[in-house]
């Protein structure tokens, strides 16, 4: 079972964990733990995740001829992601991308540089190559304006190779969202299976004031689900079911020990690796749901999005050891408890060794409509054609 993974890969700078922000220009700030250099980038973050839980994972991106790509594919190597590099446009003045990332105890900042992400799109990418994937996981979609050009004609070829596809857009730093022109995010979301922004992108792109509301738009948009991540708070949505009828899904975040979180940075892209590692090997939506949840809190006690992306072994070892020993807070607002989360984990893993992870030669369930099985409609619906001259990537 192979997945695809298409988005950005960025070289993160970060510090932290900070008391504070610089209050002012002119001032300074103290980092308590030394300034490291790390592979980032929300797409490649969840390809090394994926690939540490034992999925078959191509990560398709653009990068420079420069150190910080050396970084990115050295990262991706050590998590065992295999790295398909897109084909450019780029000058020598456009470098890898990078992100400055200032990280506190509640929640983070960027400072972002895009760099050839903006020089690249997926046009290359045939029919025939995607069938040989179940899961297609799009990242960082709005930092990389090439892909945002090239993304409607190339979701119609994933459709029609019978792939699942998830999108996380990430945040949109113009701020125009669901209006800029280049985006298209609306016309997208008919073509994806599962929607999973956060819930600052989810108010933002469905232009609703409550999050409960974004879902409620979203979920009419997409094939499947719409996932929300609400930090701290776990993950809400809505699952439609083959007759239509819609499912709310709702899991709290797993809580940690006070002294427990670590860096939090990365935690939306590992719940996004969690979750696909599951929702494309069959389980439900609220199966995944939780994995993610896990996989999440495990990212969060580990500094560096990717530097130590969770095993199935470490995360069951982290929530029988490192989880509260009182569980009954949890419990009653119908968290997923110590025992629960290691018996998941547990039975993940036994698949993960049942099914395997295989090359493109050997996937499970090939042909058109493989990655349907489980499906609530069963096979893929067969995708409206291109409009002409939609979704072209500028010259």
């Amino acid at each position: 079972m192979a997945v695809l993974v298409i988005g950005d890969a960025f070289v993160d700078i970060v510090a932290g964990p900070l008391e504070s922000l610089p209050v002012t220009w002119g001032t300074d700030t103290f980092s308590p733990q030394p300034i490291l250099q790390l592979a980032g980038g929300s797409a490649q973050n969840t390809a090394s995740g994926l690939a540490a839980l034992g999925t078959d994972t191509t990560f398709f991106t653009g990068m420079a001829r420069d150190t910080f790509a050396q970084v990115i594919c050295s990262q991706c190597t050590q998590n065992g992601v295999k790295i398909r590099e897109a084909t450019t446009s780029g000058t020598a003045q456009h470098g890898t991308g990078v992100c400055i990332v200032l990280s506190g105890s509640t929640d983070r900042s960027f400072v972002s540089h895009s760099g050839i992400a903006d020089e690249w799109g997926c046009e290359e990418l045939s029919i025939g190559y995607l069938s040989n994937f179940v899961h297609v996981h799009i990242g960082g979609y709005f930092m990389c304006k090439g892909l945002r050009h090239s993304m409607l004609e190339f979701l119609h070829r994933a459709r029609a190779a019978g792939c699942t596809i998830s999108l996380d857009t990430n945040y949109d730093t113009s701020d125009t969202w669901s209006k800029r022109d280049d985006g298209l995010i609306l016309s997208l979301l008919p073509y994806i299976d599962v929607f999973l922004p956060n819930e600052v992108e989810a108010m933002a792109i469905a232009e609703a004031n409550t999050v409960d509301a974004a879902v409620a738009t979203l979920g009419s948009m997409v094939r499947h689900a719409v996932i929300v991540t609400v930090g701290s708070d776990g993950a809400v949505g809505i699952e439609t079911a083959r007759d239509k009828s819609q499912h709310r899904i709702q899991v709290p975040a797993l809580h940690l020990p006070s002294d427990a979180v670590v860096d939090l940075v990365g935690a939306g892209d590992a719940f996004n690796a969690g979750f696909v590692s599951r929702y494309a090997r069959g389980a439900t939506v609220e199966e995944s749901v939780r994995t993610g949840c896990m996989v999440a809190a495990y990212a969060v006690t580990q500094r560096g999005a990717s530097s130590c992306p969770a095993t199935w072994d470490a995360l069951q070892k982290f929530v029988t050891d490192l989880m509260p020993k009182s569980d009954a807070h949890t419990a009653r607002e119908g968290a997923t408890t110590r025992a629960g989360a290691a018996a998941v984990c547990r039975q993940a893993a036994r698949l993960n060794r049942e099914q395997g992870s295989t090359n493109g030669s050997g996937l499970d369930n090939a042909g058109p409509n493989r990655g349907y099985a489980n499906y609530p409609w069963g096979v893929a619906r067969q995708p409206p054609q291109p409009a002409t001259g939609q979704a072209r990537r500028e010259a």
